[in-house]
């Protein structure tokens, strides 16, 4: 059931649609790199788009209006009914939370990786640039002592380019936090703009009364990932967001089947 609601998320037009557009965007963001024709790594380009551009605004819409709808889509018709009848409420739910949540995460890696080749293919010196050592300039600022950054060090025993993809992978998680927002906010409404724009809503109004439900909560970027331990704390995290978020959806989802 997940593998068939993957699927018919993944080969929706806006799937599509949602890469082209984050690609764009990414590639804005370090536009002037690429022309000046720095010797700027990969991972070094990637962390600045994400973290001084305008991506933490536009993946907030892009990524739940494409895979956010799983559920609403099948509600319209009383679909969802007939099929919890079929398979059983709980599955039905965990179906749709894993698939809403891998489909977010497939699809702005798939547009990471993407602007990952782009920048290799349209400027060369990105190559020369993509070295171990830029790791260690890129968050050597954000350590005190002598401590070495945890990339790095994780970059001499695996390689540059795994611990790049590796570092945009602890990114794609807070996507699926933006999906399941958007998913529990489809049970109740009717209208399927109110539920894309919810995640970018909430995350602004978060960020407006102190940072709580955007960078603190389950998005915790820049300096906490440079040490050893960031990635296990972006990683509790994320995962505490995901068991409430989907405890909730599944509660709204049971309250739905009771009440109608």
């Amino acid at each position: 059931m997940i593998g068939r609601e993957l699927k018919r998320i993944l080969q929706k037009p806006a799937a599509l649609v949602c890469i082209i557009v984050y690609i764009g965007i990414m590639i804005l963001g370090v536009e002037t790199d690429l022309r000046a024709d720095h010797e700027s790594g990969i991972l070094s380009l990637f962390y600045f788009t994400e973290n001084y551009g305008v991506t933490a605004f536009i993946q907030t819409l892009i990524f739940p209006i494409a895979a956010a709808g799983n559920y609403f889509d099948e509600r319209k018709g009383h679909y969802d009914w007939l099929m919890q009848m079929r398979s059983g409420q709980m599955k039905y739910c965990f179906a749709k939370i894993v698939s809403a949540v891998l489909s977010g995460i497939i699809l702005y890696m798939i547009s990471v990786l993407l602007f990952f080749v782009l920048c290799i293919s349209i400027a060369p010196a990105v190559r020369q640039g993509s070295t171990v050592e830029s790791i260690k300039q890129l968050f050597g600022g954000t350590i005190s002592g002598n401590i070495e950054p945890f990339w790095y060090k994780l970059a001499l025993s695996i390689g540059y380019y795994p611990t790049t993809v590796l570092y945009a992978l602890g990114y794609s998680f807070q996507i699926g936090i933006y999906v399941l927002i958007g998913l529990c906010v489809s049970v109740f409404c009717t209208n399927r703009y109110v539920f894309y724009a919810m995640p970018f809503l909430l995350t602004r109004l978060g960020a407006y009364v102190g940072g709580l439900m955007t960078w603190t909560l389950y998005t915790p970027v820049g300096m906490e990932r440079a040490a050893d331990g960031g990635l296990i704390i972006c990683l509790t995290r994320n995962l505490a967001a995901y068991a409430v978020l989907g405890f909730l959806y599944y509660r709204e989802m049971k309250w739905r089947g009771i009440n109608g």
